[in-house]
């Protein structure tokens, strides 16, 4: 039913890493393959050009050595793929939902404030715009934002 499992993972979000075992759960019932999916977003010109020459490999590489250090943990099996995208978080995630064909789409979500209201989280734009299955994974925890 949920071969292709997308889960993305905010690195700097408690809530995010700590719904990873939840998420290789699922997609092991369903004998399916997971993706976790980092999007970064893009960097202002005027700090780009204070850091030093190669950062972006370098942080994306260490993005990934995080990741596969998580799944390690997790123990969520070496055909566990990890993907680093760059652009608008959830705009990113739906392009690669739709692109890989994805049957269903895991997200970690906090308990949303006032600023969630306004302008729409993350979890929020992806569950009302994806063309597959969307789980919210809510976080206790209504410190991440």
């Amino acid at each position: 039913m949920f071969k292709k499992v997308l889960f993305p993972v905010d690195i700097d979000q408690d809530s995010s890493l700590a719904a990873l075992s939840a998420a290789g759960e699922i997609a092991r019932r369903f004998d399916g393959n997971l993706t976790l999916l980092n999007v970064q977003t893009p960097m202002p010109s005027m700090v780009s050009a204070y850091l030093p020459e190669g950062y972006p490999k370098e942080s994306v590489k260490a993005i990934k050595d995080r990741l596969k250090t998580a799944i390690d943990e997790n123990r969520l099996g070496a055909g566990t793929e990890v993907v680093v995208r760059h652009g608008s978080p959830h705009h990113a995630i739906l392009e690669y939902a739709e692109a890989e064909g994805i049957d269903l789409i895991i997200i970690a979500s906090h308990n949303p404030g006032l600023v969630d209201y306004l302008l729409g989280s993350t979890a929020g734009q992806v569950v009302r715009h994806a063309q597959c299955s969307v789980l919210v994974l809510r976080s206790e925890a209504s410190e991440d934002s």
